[in-house]
């Protein structure tokens, strides 16, 4: 039995080294990273013991002043300039806010919201009505985990995508409670690669660049919920793109 204490708390002691961002070897979900590869300021995770490749693993700490850019635009901005010319975008939001600005010029945004006047809307009939192959990317930011069907939200998106069309969503996979007015679900990358298992996986990462986000710096913001709160935030990436020829 000491023995397995003895393994249990090396394997403690590596897990916390990855969450400090420190040490030349972490060990994330039972299997080795090598972190001495760093690429655009991501953890290129390579091949595993396990024989699996595991997500990658964007890291650093931001403290998010004003006019900081987060991983999550400049990841969806990089996928959107290396696909090409945009022309119609669609965002899928939450609460009313809006990141058209994360578009280039000349791309038209439109949006269809999960929550209208503090009501949860049933996603997928909003989408019903938008024609297959309406758009050249659908994209969403901290909206899917409010989603209480995701997978059939992300159907609708193959829909309604045009062949070649990119999906981009960020999400969470820790952070506290929040339900506004519902909250159902925290994903892995390999989570968010699911619900769109038919489409070409471009890009799925952990981002631990929010961890430790102080959100003192944003007074307008709730500091906490029913059990506490929480600044331990870890974020998730996807991006995907619809295949040209049906599989």
């Amino acid at each position: 039995m000491s023995s397995v204490n003895a393994q249990r708390r090396n394997l403690g002691s590596r897990l916390l080294r990855l969450f400090g961002i420190v040490g030349p070897l972490s060990v994330f979900s039972g299997a080795r990273i090598q972190a001495n590869s760093l690429q655009g300021g991501a953890l290129n995770t390579g091949a595993l013991n396990t024989g699996v490749v595991a997500p990658r693993l964007a890291t650093g700490l931001k403290g998010f002043a004003p006019g900081e850019t987060c991983r999550a635009e400049t990841l969806f901005r990089r996928q959107m300039r290396q696909h090409g010319q945009v022309r119609r975008v669609l965002e899928i939001g939450h609460r009313g806010h809006s990141h058209g600005g994360w578009l280039e010029d000349g791309a038209r945004h439109d949006q269809r919201d999960i929550v209208v006047d503090g009501m949860a809307i049933d996603v997928v009939s909003t989408l019903g009505d938008i024609p297959n192959g309406s758009y050249d990317a659908v994209f969403s930011v901290d909206t899917v985990e409010y989603v209480k069907s995701p997978w059939r939200v992300a159907e609708e998106i193959q829909r309604i995508l045009k062949p070649g069309g990119l999906t981009f969503h960020t999400t969470v996979f820790t952070t506290r409670y929040q339900p506004r007015p519902e909250d159902f679900f925290r994903f892995t990358p390999d989570g968010l690669k699911s619900l769109f298992e038919d489409m070409e996986c471009l890009t799925a990462e952990f981002d631990a660049t929010e961890r430790r986000r102080d959100d003192r710096r944003r007074p307008s913001r709730d500091a906490g919920d029913i059990f506490g709160g929480s600044r331990e935030g870890w974020r998730v990436h996807f991006c995907g793109r619809k295949p040209v020829l049906p599989r």
